[in-house]
Order: C-alpha cells, then structure tokens, then sequence
C-alpha cells in the first residue's frame, strides 16, 4: 500500500492508508514527490540521482524537510500499528508515485484530493491532477480521500 505524503497535508490520507494496509495485512509505504527536479537512474548501477529542473534554483526538499515529513506521518498514524516506511522521490508525482507501485508490487495507491485555493486550483489546469493521472494510467486501484469535503446542497 502506498500514500502520497505532502508536508501540511491532513493526517487523513495517511491514517485511511494505514487502516486499509492493516485490513489487507500489508506494511504502508508513505511517498512524497519532490517536483522541483527529477530522478535521474542509472541502468549500469541501479543508483538514483536528484537532478534539478533548474539548476540556480534551491530545492526545498532537503533532509530537514524530509525529517519534518517523517514527524508529520508519525504524528498522523499515532494509534494506529502499522509497519511504515517512507520514501523521497523527485519528478512528476503521478509518474514516481506510480512507477514505485509496481517497483513493490503496490495493492493500492492512495492519494489527498487537491488542496484549497486559486493558485492550486491553477497549477491544476496546467499540470493536472495527480489522481486523474493515476487513475488513468495505473493497473492498480487508486483510492482518493477528500482533503475538504463539502456538503452537498439542497436542490429543493
């Protein structure tokens, strides 16, 4: 089983993964994708590199950062006993998340919808959604939990 991790993101995600891997006996391996560059592999030693989309820029995603996550999903899954691990990845987030799936033979890929506001609403449109994505290119089942569910509203 593996959640999508982001920094801030609410605990649901993470909690939901984890009761589904415990119901289907499996370990929870939480991911978070680095967007600012991408994995670079190489085939002769099997070795990943982080390579920047620009080189000038300082990438956010650094051990701090991951540590900071690391708490965050300890926090999240308090409670709740459930082997986990997690795993930095760099890229497009809908591509690494889906190509560590079949790397560990994921059941299920787990997913926040997107977060609130103008300016993801935007990025959205232009890259799309990492659920969308998933789920059209995936052979596994992509599970989607409402960051910000809204009610539904009376027609009457």
């Amino acid at each position: 089983m593996i959640a999508a991790a982001i920094i801030g993101q609410p605990g649901s995600v993470v909690r939901h993964a984890a009761v589904l891997a415990l119901s289907f006996g499996s370990e929870l391996l939480c991911a978070s994708v680095d967007t600012t560059g991408f994995t670079q592999r190489d085939d002769r030693d099997g070795k990943e590199r982080f390579i920047p989309t620009d080189p000038d820029a300082v990438t956010d995603f650094d051990q701090e950062t991951v540590d900071r996550l690391r708490q965050e999903v300890q926090r999240d899954l308090s409670g709740i006993e459930v082997a986990w691990s997690l795993r930095s990845l760099a890229g497009d987030p809908a591509r690494e998340l889906s190509i560590l799936a079949d790397r560990v033979n994921a059941s299920t890929i787990v997913v926040g919808t997107r977060r609130p506001g103008l300016g993801k609403r935007l990025g959205e449109l232009v890259e799309g959604s990492v659920a969308v994505h998933l789920a059209h290119h995936q052979s596994r089942p992509v599970l989607v939990i409402p960051l910000h569910p809204r009610p539904f509203r009376s027609t009457h």
